[in-house]
């Protein structure tokens, strides 16, 4: 426990690998967490982020054992890949609404349900991919690229674009085979090679 304590940074692999870890209280005066602070914890299920916490950094918490992440309102930048592979990680909610997501944030988890931030502009490259119980996904409409793979390996049975998407990129939704629907906008200019790929429904 470190709650008592003034510190407002957690620095890069400070827990890193430390499979045994099971629980932890953060400080309450917290607004980073550093690149690859806790990955690899995979004893770690449950983490309460204080409400001064401002941003995540990229793999921070890679291959931990996290069921459900809550972003409090602070919360302005979730980094590449900052967690990835959590494979019984199934509910995200941001709290706030004008947090950046980086490429591959919740790939290859577990998800069933996450709430994105209402002011995002970006699905960022394979951001969601390989969540194959991730059946339903509200896009912000403030949403205006879709990138390389965000939304591949899903088991999202319908999508609705939002108005402002311009860029659909390669791959965007390939091998999503419960696929059934998609609709998207009158300003879409630019449709990249395959993306819909793999998608036989």
């Amino acid at each position: 426990e470190c709650f008592s304590l003034p510190v407002t940074a957690i620095g890069e692999k400070v827990f890193y690998m430390f499979a045994y870890l099971k629980s932890i209280r953060l400080p309450a005066r917290l607004r980073e967490i550093g690149r690859a602070a806790f990955a690899g914890c995979s004893d770690l299920t449950k983490i309460d982020f204080p409400m001064t916490l401002e941003s995540v950094a990229q793999e921070a918490f890679v291959k931990s054992g996290l069921t459900s992440v809550f972003f409090p309102v602070n919360v302005v930048s979730v980094g590449e890949h900052a967690f990835f592979g959590c494979s019984d990680l199934e509910k995200v909610r941001f709290m706030g609404k004008d947090a950046a997501i980086g490429p591959g944030a919740f790939a290859k988890c577990a998800l069933t349900d996450i709430v994105l931030p209402e002011n995002l502009t970006e699905l960022q490259s394979e951001v969601l991919r390989e969540n194959r119980r991730l059946a339903a996904l509200h896009i912000p409409k403030t949403v205006e690229a879709v990138w390389e793979y965000a939304l591949a390996d899903t088991g999202l049975i319908s999508i609705e674009i939002p108005e402002a998407v311009e860029v659909i990129a390669e791959g965007a939704f390939a091998n999503s085979p419960r696929l059934e629907s998609l609709s998207f906008g009158s300003n879409v200019r630019e449709i990249g090679p395959s993306p819909l790929s793999f998608c036989p429904n």
